[in-house]
């Protein structure tokens, strides 16, 4: 009987043990997993490639190598009036002027609605969605009241009314979409 009684018992504590290690392999699996699968969505392409195109003051092309199809690129963090807004223009020559015909580099996770690369860009080792941000070019993008990644620089570009933002009655990109919608769809068709 005593016997029985102890056979009893340890076959209690492996039961616990099992449901133990199960439990621990379900915890492991509602948290780690996550962890890897983010890591993997947010892994990290860089690249390098010369300006071959700018298209307004957000979008550029990049020609990676020399036979292939240049890499469309949308700047992470940045949103420049349309090309057909007021100040779109004078976005797209301030970025021209500074990097078509350069060798940057793309870092970049993403592709947006249109099939763009997300991504930073870099000449040298200048992040130029902060430097058009910065001379007043762009407004940072913010992302469900997310402040965005240059907001110092763009209430400092706005305070001091620098670039479009010298004019008071500048339309967030974003506000101009809404009303009017995009260049894409308008009549006009914008130069390279």
């Amino acid at each position: 009987m005593v016997f029985i009684c102890k056979i009893n018992s340890i076959a209690v504590h492996i039961i616990r043990a099992q449901a133990a290690i199960k439990l621990v392999a379900f915890v492991n699996l509602l948290f780690f997993v996550p962890v890897f699968a983010q890591a993997a969505i947010q892994a990290r392409y860089v690249q390098f490639g010369t300006v071959s195109r700018v298209v307004d003051g957000d979008t550029v092309w990049v020609q990676i190598g020399s036979h292939a199809k240049p890499l469309k690129v949308r700047i992470q963090g940045i949103d420049a009036p349309e090309i057909c807004q007021s100040g779109g223009q004078q976005t797209q020559a301030a970025l021209k002027g500074k990097i078509l015909g350069q060798t940057v580099t793309v870092t970049s996770s993403s592709r947006d609605d249109f099939g763009r690369t997300v991504g930073m860009l870099h000449l040298h080792e200048q992040d130029i969605g902060r430097w058009m941000v910065s001379q007043g070019y762009a407004w940072v993008y913010s992302f469900r009241h997310k402040k965005g990644p240059y907001a110092g620089e763009f209430a400092a570009a706005q305070g001091a009314r620098l670039g479009i933002f010298a004019n008071a009655q500048t339309q967030e990109p974003r506000e101009f979409r809404k009303a009017n919608g995009s260049c894409r769809l308008s009549a006009y068709r914008p130069t390279s």
